[in-house]
């Protein structure tokens, strides 16, 4: 089952950082495992820049509890080039589908709600997904596997938002080849450039602010989990 609550936490590190070993890093991860309403975590480097890391958390309700880890980032203290930023926003995703073995994009948009219009973009990508990736379970994908959407208010009168796109791809070379707009593309010719591209880069040149980066994810797990499961190996041996 799809968790419905996520926050997204982007973190930008002074130097490359092996997050698996960094016992800070893990410190964090096991506090927030520890807050009621945890569901699971996710985290990976941004491909080409592993001085900057991306970690999903998410969340069985939303109780509020996403709030609570602001405080812990600040575990990693040096290490750290910048303040994290930090969405909690409900997007359904499962971990299954950040550990797939497809290309995984995030893009964000954030600005003024006039200017990043989120009903537009979540139907602007529906539209997408209808006419460009194949109706049946059974047929592969051809470019695109699929594009979950979420919206993170930004302030308190809720004047701001941040549009948040998470894709998947088949492969690098899939996806430029169909983000091409002189390329046909499933469905017909420069379906993402009408229905996205465009939009997106008029948003940018406004007051909006865009930013995309890749990601391979894995999946986190507490330190008690995998006690348990070291002991039931023995057991079995």
């Amino acid at each position: 089952m799809a968790t419905l609550y996520h926050s997204i936490v982007s973190l930008h590190f002074k130097h490359d950082l092996q997050l698996k070993t960094n016992p800070e890093f893990n410190t964090v991860l096991e506090r927030v495992s520890q807050i009621k309403g945890w569901d699971y975590t996710c985290f990976g480097n941004v491909l080409g820049h592993r001085e900057k890391a991306m970690v999903v958390i998410g969340w069985q309700d939303d109780a509020g509890t996403q709030a609570r880890t602001k405080g812990f980032w600040s575990l990693l203290g040096t290490q750290l080039a910048a303040e994290p930023t930090i969405l909690n926003l409900p997007i359904s995703l499962h971990w299954s589908t950040l550990i797939s073995p497809y290309l995984t994009e995030l893009t964000f948009l954030q600005g003024p709600l006039e200017l990043v219009r989120p009903e537009q973009w979540i139907e602007s990508v529906d539209v997408l997904c209808q006419r460009t990736m194949p109706s049946s379970d059974h047929e592969p994908p051809n470019a695109l596997v699929g594009c979950q959407t979420g919206i993170a208010r930004g302030d308190s009168q809720g004047a701001e938002a941040t549009i948040v796109l998470l894709w998947r791809w088949t492969s690098p070379e899939a996806r430029k080849a169909f983000l091409d707009p002189l390329q046909d593309s499933p469905g017909g010719p420069s379906q993402y450039a009408d229905l996205v591209g465009k939009p997106l880069q008029a948003a940018a040149e406004a007051r909006a602010h865009l930013d995309s980066v890749d990601v391979k994810f894995e999946r986190w797990r507490p330190k008690q989990n995998i006690r348990m499961k070291d002991a039931y190996v023995c057991l079995v041996q």
